[in-house]
């Protein structure tokens, strides 16, 4: 009993309270150094590959981007002549431009930025930022995505399946602020007026003219955000859907409120999504790109595919499948035994981790309709599943394990229970921490090798030009490691005339080159 009061008297200290805060702010931000320069080191010892070359000239001359002029004429051209992702791969074309010094940087910040925007959708805040979630994060982004190099550390790969998730969750942001203060007025309102606090909590955001500029914003930020990539930008356009759906239903009973509407920007910004989407599919070379490929096939063809990635998300991602499956399981036994303020109070507060897990779903199965889907599009749709997975704990903790939901008799009891909780998640934390140390460690010995031979092979190369010889043959750049952009295909062929190499010899200034036997 002693213990007890010298442990609430201890949690009411406030300068020991700070001291833990203070504790958790530098772990937190010598993580989030960790993980900026552990992309940083890795970017480094990424060469380029394959697209790269392609995409480091002008689609219209041929020759090495020098301008932003450049990069929008040469998007002109690959709009119609390539595929319609033209704002990833102007990106693309940006990055490669700035150059691989400065790019590397520009990818450990992006890296980063992707880990604490995957904690802010999953969480809803990043005031709360804490090391622990941070590296359960950084953990299952670098050891389940399939082709870790592939997404994250290609370039080329980088755009379209780093950059523009990024562009998405960034866009999405004001989709999830409007829609937590919404689901907290519509709890608060079970206890309290719903027209006083809406008018207090909703109304201070809301003004006819700021409505109003908002809305001219949003529309064209839609179009960038939905014209990025297929796959995400379908997964996008649903959940900005539900978003409004779940707008409505957090409405409240009754005559309506004017601050309880749905905000005019979310109306634009969907518009804007539709065309920006329209504008990716519609693109006069998507079509000839999807017939290169095969094209989306019949029913019974989309059903086979959803079938193999079906077997290939349970092959990739069992460990969150079985995470997942536990934490359904706490929720049907908490249900089961709740009553019905509380079942209704986790229907309204689990919207948002349901449209995360549809969009994820979506995000995933709209493959089915691609006649191929690479490894490296994997990136993308981990970070979509573990926002969903996050947000489905987070709910979970905060309906049926809070301080306010608790139905703990003993004091003594709750303490006991939150100190496991809280040594179980520091062990696991330690041992995440631990194997990262160590999967990085693997992660530099297999890229270091990649690099040494292509630094290897820019020198050769750079020897023939200096003695005259422009036709060249070299030993290929091969890579078995998840974390080398050198493992997804044969970065040259025998044939001089095929791509990758009439890309590559025109990025080294070479008539041809080709591998050796």
């Amino acid at each position: 009993m002693q213990n007890n009061k010298r442990n609430r008297a201890t949690m009411k200290n406030p300068t020991l309270k700070k001291s833990r805060q203070t504790s958790v702010f530098i772990l937190t931000a010598i993580t989030a150094v960790l993980i900026f320069t552990s992309a940083v080191v890795l970017n480094y010892l990424t060469p380029l590959f394959a697209d790269d070359f392609s995409y480091s000239v002008s689609f219209e001359t041929k020759l090495p981007i020098s301008s932003f002029y450049d990069i929008y004429r040469s998007q002109l051209v690959h709009y119609k002549s390539t595929n319609g992702r033209s704002v990833v791969h102007a990106l693309a074309q940006l990055l490669l431009w700035v150059g691989k010094p400065v790019l590397n940087y520009i990818n450990g910040a992006a890296f980063l930025s992707f880990c604490l925007l995957i904690y802010f959708h999953a969480f809803g805040t990043l005031r709360s930022l804490n090391y622990k979630r941070l590296i359960f994060l950084y953990s299952v982004l670098f050891f389940l995505t399939p082709t870790f190099g592939g997404s994250y550390l290609w370039v080329m790969g980088a755009a379209n399946y780093l950059y523009s998730p990024q562009i998405i969750l960034i866009y999405l942001i004001p989709y999830r602020l409007a829609l937590s203060r919404r689901v907290a007025l519509y709890e608060s309102s079970e206890s309290i007026s719903y027209d006083s606090i809406s008018s207090q909590g909703e109304k201070k955001h809301s003004s006819r003219g700021a409505d109003i500029l908002r809305a001219i914003i949003f529309l064209p930020c839609g179009v960038v955000a939905g014209w990025t990539n297929e796959n995400t930008s379908i997964a996008m356009t649903f959940m900005v859907i539900a978003f409004i759906f779940a707008m409505i239903i957090c409405s409240g009973k009754g005559e309506r409120h004017p601050s309880r509407r749905v905000p005019l920007w979310m109306f634009t910004g969907l518009l804007g999504n539709i065309a920006g989407a329209l504008l990716l599919f519609l693109s006069p070379a998507q079509k000839k790109r999807l017939e290169g490929a095969g094209g989306i096939g019949g029913v019974g063809t989309m059903v086979r595919r959803a079938l193999s990635i079906t077997k290939n998300a349970v092959l990739y991602l069992w460990p969150l499948l079985l995470i997942l499956i536990v934490l359904l399981a706490v929720i049907i036994i908490k249900l089961r035994g709740a009553d019905s303020t509380k079942r209704r109070r986790a229907r309204i507060t689990f919207i948002t981790p349901v449209i995360y897990t549809l969009g994820s779903l979506l995000c995933l199965y709209s493959m089915a309709g691609s006649p191929e889907f690479p490894r490296w599009v994997w990136g993308p749709i981990l970070g979509f599943i573990l926002i969903a997975l996050s947000s489905i704990y987070e709910t979970t903790i905060r309906v049926f394990y809070s301080d306010k939901s608790t139905s703990v008799d003993s004091p003594l009891k709750k303490q006991r229970i939150s100190q496991i909780c809280k040594w179980a998640t520091v062990a696991i934390s330690a041992l995440l921490f631990i194997s990262c140390i160590f999967g990085f460690k693997k992660a530099v010995g297999d890229l270091l090798p990649v690099k040494n031979a292509y630094d290897a092979r820019v020198e050769y190369i750079e020897d023939m030009l200096s003695q005259g010889y422009t036709d060249v043959t070299v030993d290929i750049i091969k890579s078995d490691s998840p974390y080398s952009s050198y493992n997804l295909f044969d970065e040259l062929s025998f044939n001089s005339s095929s791509w990758p190499n009439t890309a590559v010899a025109r990025y080294f200034g070479l008539t041809s080159i080709s591998r050796r036997n």
